[in-house]
């Protein structure tokens, strides 16, 4: 025992070691090679490959490059596009087959090059666009901010409001490539900032990142009007808030005027500024339930009652399934819970109730104090609801400037469409034109939507 476990001769014990036996040369098994990325993460390297694999007479060399995965409409626009078989010649960097596709976005060697396809067919793909009241303040915006970034729920209208002020579109939501386009914002996000500005940047919280590299851009472009930026929900992790860079822009479904349902013949606006107006509302009860109950999503506005109505129901549902932060992983909230919270929120619209009141109407009546699990669990999802722009705070207001009245009074909740009430408590129109007093409470918040 002594002899097989005793250190070599002339070696300290403690510097003893065991080494592994050299292998003979051609054995084993290769080395480790380089795993090739999909993703390029510079795109001067991407212009150096083409530069070495592409013949200068057969196409243009292109300074700056972006992603998207609509091969198919590239080739159908006939604009000239990079793709596998152009870098097969390159011994490094290469896309992989049927994914990705490099279009122009800008040529400096080439200024008579048309621009990105997805620049140019913005204001084609929609010619029956609804102006909404919020253009006019966007394109001051645009002038006097380097980015702007227009907030609302999903599906009020905010991407198709933004491409009528956009020159290049950006969809950090698109699939295509096993969603390169969020990989691509992940390791780099100023890629994302190349084209022709205002560049839109559609759901860029799907990578916070992304609002800490667009006030960079704007402090190291020092231009006006450069980014566009949208997003459905408030991420959590940012650590700029934009101040001076990054102009905010509320967006919520569209008003009574918008969708020309009122005869704007009273200006809120011109009241205030001390004008004179008059004018005379002839809708019929059946007029205020359908607008109530429909809502002021743009995509049900010319279709009939019975065919708007699943939209906002089918919208709840959707709450049903949502993630309690940011992450993919993280655990899916209770629906049970979140039915009941939503069900609180629709019976409390327009109405001036603490947090502890919605916990007890939540079924939490059983709560003792406020440190409970339940009253935590509760106030967690609001907050998620509130992120996602589903419900919004009336605060107090009072025409005396320095009344302490706009900062004692409870402010008052809205969920941001009637119609989501309407679909929060299951009411009908039917059932709605026998309860006039929750009828109102329903056009308070619809009246909140138009002046907020």
């Amino acid at each position: 025992f002594r002899t097989a476990h005793a250190p070599r001769r002339g070696r300290p014990a403690s510097r003893a070691r065991w080494r592994p036996r050299p292998r003979r040369r051609g054995t084993g098994s290769p080395p480790p090679t380089r795993r090739t990325c999909p993703l390029l993460p510079r795109a001067r390297l991407i212009v150096d490959a083409a530069r070495a694999s592409i013949p200068q007479n057969k196409a243009p060399v292109y300074d700056n490059v972006s992603y998207t995965g609509e091969m198919r409409k590239a080739n159908q626009a006939g604009y000239c596009k990079l793709t596998n078989d152009s870098f097969a010649n390159s011994p490094t960097y290469f896309l992989q087959s049927n994914q990705f596709a490099i279009m122009p976005v800008c040529s400096t060697q080439n200024p008579t090059l048309d621009a990105n396809p997805r620049e140019k067919s913005n204001m084609e793909a929609m010619p029956d666009y609804s102006p909404r009241i919020i253009d006019e303040t966007l394109e001051a915006h645009l002038k006097s901010f380097g980015a702007v970034s227009v907030e609302g729920p999903k599906w009020c209208g905010k991407t198709t409001t933004c491409l009528q002020h956009a020159n290049t579109f950006v969809d950090v939501s698109d699939p295509a490539g096993d969603y390169a386009l969020r990989e691509l914002a992940k390791i780099d996000p100023y890629q994302l900032f190349k084209g022709t500005p205002p560049v839109l940047v559609d759901e860029w919280s799907l990578v916070p990142s992304i609002w800490d590299a667009a006030r960079h851009e704007v402090d190291r472009s020092r231009k006006r009007g450069q980014l566009l930026l949208s997003a459905s929900t408030t991420p959590r992790k940012t650590y700029h808030s934009g101040a001076g860079r990054i102009a905010r822009l509320a967006m919520r479904t569209m008003t009574l005027a918008e969708t020309g349902a009122s005869s704007k013949q009273v200006s809120l606006k011109a009241l205030l500024d001390g004008e004179k107006a008059s004018g005379t509302c002839d809708a019929s009860l059946d007029a205020i339930l359908d607008a109530v109950c429909r809502g002021g999503w743009p995509e049900t506005q010319d279709d009939p009652l019975d065919i708007a109505l699943p939209l906002p129901e089918q919208y709840v549902s959707t709450l049903l399934d949502l993630r309690e932060n940011d992450d993919p992983d993280a655990p899916k909230v209770d629906p049970v819970k979140m039915r009941a919270l939503v069900r609180s929120l629709a019976r409390n619209t327009a109405q001036t109730v603490s947090k502890a009141v919605i916990c007890k109407d939540a079924g939490e009546d059983s709560l003792e104090s406020e440190s409970s699990p339940s009253y935590n669990t509760t106030l967690r999802y609001y907050d998620i609801l509130k992120r996602l722009y589903i419900v919004e705070e009336q605060p107090a207001w009072d025409p005396a400037l320095r009344s302490p009245v706009r900062v004692r009074s409870t402010p008052k909740m809205h969920l941001t469409d009637p119609s989501l009430a309407v679909a929060g408590l299951g009411a009908s129109p039917e059932r709605l034109a026998r309860d006039p007093k929750t009828l109102g409470t329903l056009f308070e918040t619809l009246c909140y939507r138009d002046l907020d």
